[in-house]
């Protein structure tokens, strides 16, 4: 159990699929553009392959730091 607030979710944020970093504006207050693979069928046989914006994040650096190191310790735990 954390000592911090309870976690609350009363608008029952969905989990959205990301794969790749679409956009990144750094600075006091960044901003990073994620986003996912979307494939169209095409008519003539083959697919359209392009990037579809899934979710647009906008954060203080406080939190990046927050956030690089959580993404070091899922990616320490993957090896």
């Amino acid at each position: 159990m954390s000592d911090g607030p309870a976690i609350q979710d009363p608008n029952k944020v969905p989990i959205v699929y990301v794969d790749a970093v679409l956009a990144v504006s750094p600075g006091p207050v960044s901003n990073l553009v994620l986003g996912t693979w979307h494939q169209d069928p095409l008519p003539e046989g083959g697919v359209d392959t392009h990037h579809v914006i899934a979710a647009r994040l906008r954060f203080d650096v406080r939190f990046a730091r927050q956030l690089r190191d959580t993404l070091d310790q899922v990616l320490a735990a993957t090896e």
